[in-house]
């Protein structure tokens, strides 16, 4: 199975996003992403 990776920057945090290709090639650059975080 192939995956691609994009990275994202949230103005110094750096997130990898990795997937399969036909999820990936929706996002646009420039796009706003917006990142969800939970405390375990």
């Amino acid at each position: 199975m192939r995956f691609i990776e994009i990275y994202v920057s949230y103005g110094g945090l750096l997130m990898m996003l990795k997937g399969d290709p036909s999820y990936i090639t929706q996002f646009e650059l420039d796009q706003k992403l917006f990142l969800l975080m939970r405390k375990l």
